[in-house]
């Protein structure tokens, strides 16, 4: 993790996931859980304190950024949200059809085994209504003779029934489908980049890109560093961004007199060979020096850790509906993994080179910078991967993304058919160790 008495200030940006979210919920609760670790040993401790200041980044007026004291080992940290719930809406159940059929006939071998359960689950319940559908079928001659004889008195039983069907369903109708398609609506328009969702996935893009381009652009108190952490389908949003931006970032550089690329030939050596990482914890300070050398090299890139939280990045390759294979557009670097896919051509992750003329002691000398390809965001930004056992929404990154995400599986008890705790990570309760490991891989210290 970060040595935080090498950064000053901080942006930490908190990406919402599905549903009716209001505005500054997901991070006040954050924030909030998130101080309550830091004092566990003094619950009643004054600080660290924080306060709602004006966002002065969003591109809208509901959200604050809240700023927390820099408070012994920890730096100042100013807490942002990334709203995007209000762009998702009058999602209909057309926008879900595509995508949930997509899923119900996705071939079994290709189901990650987390997926698994609620794979069989719904398969039984279909199989169940199509048996039942025969019985009634086949036996149809015998049931309408007995309600031929019995008609009467059933008469009344029928009626009951679809009387108290109608109330049932007047008082679930709107709950439930407001339920549906605001919650699995989010995610299959998102995922599904058909006509009708494209205006709705660029907005929030492009929003996200400027939200993050405007936080490395500040100017007064400039950050030191941005840690970026997704929740749910937020951890999708998130890895989008990410990703896009690095696309305008990665050749963008002011060199300096101590040009340096020896660390990167350490992430080449481990990029290239298939062997498994002897160490996560190596491999992630490995991540840090190279992100410290690109910023040293000239490169404004700001962006040193990406926390997924119960994200359904980890399941792309099922709930993405693309034309290709997932992992085809990773060879085609289409989507970065961890660690980086390399050059095609000269087996390297460098892909060009920018030489410039810099003051050196009063004298003028040429400095060469080599700069990453567009697929290299994870050879500078550390990924950590958290999520329940009892949270099918969340799984093990390494999967599709790679040796070098940092998976946390915590384990917590649930039924199979429920994403139980997912909205709980970050609970202020005593031993939460989802919260702890947020909290570690964020780089905190709690008090003394």
């Amino acid at each position: 993790m970060a040595r935080n008495q090498d950064i000053k200030r901080q942006a930490v940006v908190i990406i919402h996931g599905i549903g009716e979210q209001r505005p500054m919920d997901t991070l006040r609760s954050f924030v909030e859980g998130l101080t309550f670790w830091i004092k566990k040993e003094e619950p009643q401790a004054e600080r660290p304190r924080y306060w709602s200041r004006p966002d002065g980044i969003s591109e809208i007026y509901e959200t604050h950024r809240i700023t927390m004291e820099q408070f012994q080992m920890n730096p100042k940290t100013d807490f942002y949200e990334f709203y995007w719930a209000h762009h998702m809406r009058n999602t209909s159940f057309a926008h879900l059809v595509p995508w949930v059929w997509k899923l119900i006939t996705t071939r079994l071998s290709q189901v990650p085994p987390r997926l698994k359960p609620i794979f069989y689950t719904l398969w039984a319940t279909l199989v169940a209504m199509v048996v039942l559908g025969g019985v009634i079928y086949t036996y149809h001659a015998a049931i309408w003779a007995y309600v031929e004889a019995e008609w009467p008195s059933l008469l009344g039983i029928i009626a009951v029934v679809l009387a108290v069907v109608r109330v049932l369903y007047g008082l679930v109708k709107v709950p439930f489908s407001s339920l549906v398609l605001n919650t699995a609506g989010d995610a299959a328009r998102y995922f599904n980049p058909m006509p009708s969702n494209i205006e709705e996935r660029s907005t929030i893009r492009r929003e996200g890109i400027t939200f993050l381009r405007k936080l490395h652009d500040r100017k007064t108190k400039p950050y030191d560093r941005i840690v970026v952490v997704g929740h749910s389908l937020g951890s999708v949003v998130a890895y989008d961004m990410i990703r896009l931006l690095w696309h305008e970032m990665h050749e963008r550089f002011t060199p300096g007199a101590d040009v340096d690329h020896d660390v990167f030939e350490e992430m080449d050596k481990i990029s290239r060979g298939d062997e498994p990482l002897g160490n996560i914890n190596d491999f992630q300070q490995l991540q840090y020096r190279c992100w410290k050398q690109y910023r040293q090299n000239g490169n404004p890139w700001l962006i040193s850790d990406f926390i997924t939280v119960a994200g359904a990045i980890a399941h792309a390759d099922v709930y993405l509906l693309n034309s290709k294979p997932f992992q085809a557009l990773v060879k085609q670097k289409e989507f970065p993994i961890c660690p980086p896919v390399m050059e095609g051509r000269d087996k390297t992750l460098f892909f060009d080179r920018l030489t410039a003329e810099v003051d050196v002691n009063g004298k003028k000398e040429k400095r060469t910078v080599r700069f990453l390809n567009h697929a290299a965001p994870f050879a500078l930004t550390r990924w950590t991967n958290i999520y329940f056992s009892s949270d099918y929404v969340g799984s093990d990154g390494q999967r599709i993304f790679g040796k070098g995400v940092r998976d946390i599986k915590v384990d917590r008890r649930g039924l199979w058919f429920l994403p139980s705790g997912h909205t709980n990570y970050w609970d202020a309760i005593k031993d939460n160790q989802a919260l702890s490991d947020i909290a570690t891989a964020m780089g905190f210290k709690q008090a003394k």
